[in-house]
């Protein structure tokens, strides 16, 4: 939902926050408030383009990586929304890199999802191996639900398809 709307901006400036944010994370240690911090930071008119993307990193490397994929999926939406034939060469670059970057790092998350599911559940935690055999109905499992899973399995779907594709 955090991508989604346009006209929140909870405050003028972003320092305020991302310090709050960076506090949480460093010092504190607590994610869930980070993550808060950041997004309200990265809706600041002032706010650097790199900071929409922290909460999906601190989320990926600190809470799940399914939910680190769904944020970069939203992420990717977002800079889709501002394509426009207005737009110069410069800031059309700038858009279609950052979608780039976005699903990359979706198709990242959503991997590292299903190595740790098979890592877990087949008890493969110090195997490469033991992932290596059991990935694959796994993998075959998640390319099934692109039309019938819920809303996170069939975007795992559509990444895996697409990583298939590349």
């Amino acid at each position: 939902m955090y991508y989604r709307y346009d006209k929140i901006v909870p405050c003028d400036n972003y320092l305020l926050a991302q310090s709050l944010g960076f506090v949480a994370f460093y010092y504190a240690k607590d994610m869930p408030r980070a993550i808060t911090y950041y997004r309200v930071a990265a809706m600041a008119y002032d706010a650097p383009d790199t900071l929409v993307n922290m909460p999906a990193i601190i989320t990926a490397r600190y809470d799940d990586d399914r939910k680190s994929m769904m944020m970069w999926e939203s992420r990717y939406k977002s800079a889709q929304e501002q394509l426009n034939p207005e737009l110069n060469d410069t800031d059309l670059f700038f858009v279609l890199s950052t979608m780039e970057h976005a699903l990359r790092k979706a198709v990242h998350h959503g991997f590292l999802s299903i190595i740790q599911e098979v890592a877990t559940s087949h008890d493969c935690e110090q195997s490469i191996d033991c992932i290596q055999n059991n990935i694959a109905p796994q993998l075959e499992y998640y390319m099934s639900l692109c039309d019938n899973g819920d809303e996170t399995e069939q975007l795992l779907c559509k990444l895996l398809l697409y990583a298939k594709e590349q």
